[in-house]
């Protein structure tokens, strides 16, 4: 309960840009911040269960499951090296990653396209898994 309360804090100050770290001092464009927490709070639920030391099958880790390419695409992006594989246990770090890689290729936030982009291998099952949990967390 205490790590799912930590994740939602953590969810909410980057959908709301409440966090003073030098990452989220540029605008975030959201238009439903709640959504944007729901769509996380299901991601990590499905990617991992909230356990940020989970490991997938295709070197894939932490409560996003955050793979090699995606830690180099979002250092791409920043043209710099800011995060390295080990980020990827760390639950802030993480959240920082993901950001930066929607806001990116996604900056409408678009909910379908979010999660299209964040496990672009999985086929059907896995939008309607993942939109199956935020409609459940959402009522």
């Amino acid at each position: 309960m205490g790590q799912r309360i930590l994740i939602l804090a953590l969810v909410l100050s980057l959908s709301l840009n409440l966090s003073e770290s030098e990452t989220f001092k540029r605008e975030f464009r959201l238009e439903k911040p709640s959504d944007w927490a729901y769509l996380l709070e299901a991601l990590i639920h499905v990617e991992s269960e909230g356990n940020r030391f989970a490991v997938g099958a295709s070197n894939d880790v932490g409560i996003l499951q955050i793979t090699p390419i995606y830690v180099r695409e979002v250092n791409r992006i920043l043209k710099e090296e800011r995060y390295d594989l080990s980020d990827r246990t760390n639950i802030y770090k993480s959240l920082e990653m993901f950001e930066v890689y929607q806001e990116h290729h996604n900056p409408d936030k678009d909910i379908l396209t979010a999660i299209k982009l964040h496990n672009p291998g999985a086929g059907k099952w896995y939008t309607e898994k993942v939109m199956n949990k935020f409609k459940k967390l959402k009522t």
